[in-house]
């Protein structure tokens, strides 16, 4: 009977150093995450204030956001179609990309057609931003920053301007379209001048984290907000109904 003791508490022991050493090297390796990290940065020349302090302050929650989180939330993000859809197509566009005002114009009303208009699937619409956008404010940082401006004056209208935009043919002409939806143009101009807020940071983290740097635009198309396929580039009507189809036959609305 004591021998029998005396080898569960040597088993005990032997498997709580196991375990130790395995966290040990965990830890490990997670730390050295961080210069090579520093050294990314570096690399892409990135000279937001932001994400270094966040970097040298030894940010775990970003870190782990960068390189772990490979699935974004859209709890936060208004939807475009019926709230009890299942199936969700998630584009990241940006009106200042051609690439990206080809699928509107091209792509979207047959997907709307016969998806979102009809229930059976919700879109989300978020703007697609790099760190070298961001470094640059070039046209796409303008258009990122003009949406998240009129998201917080306007909500509700949101999705009306969204579109609007694909349409709008420069910045100035963008300005304008305020008008229509009882926003000045004065208001719109000031919240853009404004300090670039904590979302279009946390764009470019998104866009560089899940990879979406070179080729665009990028669509995933899922259950329940979940990434499930993605695709990259110009795609086919014949490829986009393809995708949807596959998740709505998950989800049991087509047979």
């Amino acid at each position: 009977m004591l021998q029998m003791k005396s080898k569960t508490i040597k088993s005990n022991k032997k498997n709580s150093k196991t375990l130790f050493f395995y966290l040990l090297i965990l830890l490990i390796l997670f730390f050295m995450a961080f210069p090579i990290f520093y050294f990314y940065l570096e690399k892409n020349d990135i000279k937001s204030t932001y994400l270094r302090e966040k970097i040298e302050s030894k940010n775990i929650s970003l870190l782990y956001d960068f390189y772990f989180a490979g699935e974004p939330s859209l709890e936060n993000n208004p939807f475009y179609g019926s709230q009890n859809a299942s199936v969700t197509f998630t584009a990241f566009l940006n009106p200042a990309s051609s690439a990206s005002r080809q699928f509107i114009h091209s792509s979207f009303p047959a997907i709307y057609n016969d998806y979102i208009s009809t229930g059976k699937m919700r879109y989300y619409g978020i703007t697609y931003l790099t760190f070298d956008d961001y470094k640059k404010r070039n046209e796409r940082f303008f258009y990122a920053k003009y949406l998240y401006c009129f998201k917080s004056i306007n909500n509700k209208s949101y999705y009306d301007i969204y579109f609007d935009l694909f349409n709008a043919s420069n910045a100035e002409e963008s300005l304008d379209l305020t008008q229509k939806y009882n926003i000045s143009k004065q208001e719109i101009a000031k919240c853009i001048s404004k300090t670039e807020p904590d979302e279009l940071k946390n764009l470019a983290i998104l866009t560089e984290s899940l990879g979406l740097v070179g080729i665009e635009p990028h669509f995933y198309v899922g259950i329940n907000e979940k990434f499930t396929e993605k695709l990259s580039g110009i795609q086919t009507d014949k490829t986009f109904k393809k995708a949807i189809k596959n998740m709505l036959i998950k989800v049991g609305e087509l047979g």
